[in-house]
Order: C-alpha cells, then sequence, then structure tokens
C-alpha cells in the first residue's frame, strides 16, 4: 500500500512538472509584442470583412474607411476652395458674407 501511495504521489508530480510550459503569443499579426483590436481585425480578415484603414472598426460598419478631412468628407481634399471647404457663396464679396453696395464696395454702408 505504501508503494502505491508513493506511486501516485510520483505520477502526480511528473504530470504538474511537464504541464508547465511558456505559451507565445498566438497571434500578433503587427509584430508589436501585444494582442491587440488591430491584431483581431486582422485575423478576422479570414473570415470575411476586414479594417483597410486600421482604426479598429470594420469596413463594413466602418463610415469612412480612410480619414475625414478638414472639411468632414471622408477621403475628402481638404480646405482647396478660396474660403476654404467652399467657394464664396453667391451674392455675397469675401468669404465673412459681405456683399457689394451701391458704390460697388464689397462690405460697405
Amino acid at each position: 500500500m505504501k508503494r502505491f501511495f508513493t506511486f501516485l504521489l510520483a505520477a502526480f508530480l511528473v504530470t504538474q512538472s511537464t504541464a508547465q510550459t511558456d505559451c507565445s503569443n498566438p497571434y500578433d499579426g503587427n509584430g508589436d509584442g501585444a494582442v491587440t483590436v488591430i491584431d483581431l481585425l486582422g485575423l478576422l480578415v479570414f473570415f470575411g470583412d476586414s479594417d483597410v484603414d486600421m482604426d479598429g472598426i470594420w469596413d463594413s460598419v466602418d463610415d469612412c474607411v480612410g480619414e475625414f478631412d478638414a472639411c468632414g468628407i471622408c477621403n475628402g481634399p481638404g480646405e482647396i476652395y478660396e474660403c476654404g471647404c467652399a467657394d464664396i457663396p453667391a451674392g455675397d464679396c469675401d468669404c465673412d458674407g459681405n456683399q457689394i453696395d451701391a458704390l460697388g464696395e464689397c462690405g460697405g454702408t
């Protein structure tokens, strides 16, 4: 009986000491040393969706695949007009909303 308990103890110790191993990162797609949302989205590409702009939002539900410009347009050209995001409005003579007065002066009285 004493040998039986010795055998059980030895079997238990052997299984406990061999069961402990270091696990490497299961999937670190961008190689930064951490598994983050970006890595998981990269892994999910294999299941049909992607995150091309790497913003952490699937492209199928992303409002903008890319970047919003200064005018709030997805992948837009930015402030390229005379007044920034738009041209001078019709009837105005400058970007401040002034109009030409009776003497032909922009913003005159």
